[in-house]
C-alpha cells in the first residue's frame, strides 16, 4: 500500500472540494427502444454514468411524460425529445 500512496503523491489525488467532471455524473438515457407517442417508465429509463442526457435530478419530472417521435436505445434524454 506504501506505493499507492507514493503514486498518489507524485501525480497529485484529486481533493474533495474539486467537483468531477459532468462525463462521469450519472445521466439519464434511454435503455429500451420507445416509439412516438409512448410514455417513460422505470422500464425503459435509467440513470447511467458516465453518460449524457439530462441529470438525474430531472428522472422524476422525466417518468410519466410520452416522446414526441421514435427513441432508440442509448439515446440520451433531453428536454426536446419530451412532450
Amino acid at each position: 500500500m506504501e506505493s499507492v500512496g507514493n503514486i498518489k503523491a507524485l501525480i497529485g489525488a484529486r481533493h474533495p472540494s474539486v467537483p468531477r467532471p459532468r462525463s462521469c455524473w450519472p445521466l439519464v438515457q434511454q435503455v429500451r427502444d420507445v416509439k412516438a407517442g409512448e410514455v417513460l417508465t422505470a422500464d425503459n429509463v435509467r440513470a447511467i454514468r458516465p453518460g449524457h442526457g439530462l441529470p438525474t435530478r430531472h428522472l422524476d419530472e422525466v417518468l410519466g411524460r410520452a416522446v414526441k417521435a421514435d427513441v432508440p436505445r442509448g439515446t440520451a434524454l433531453t428536454w426536446e425529445i419530451l412532450r
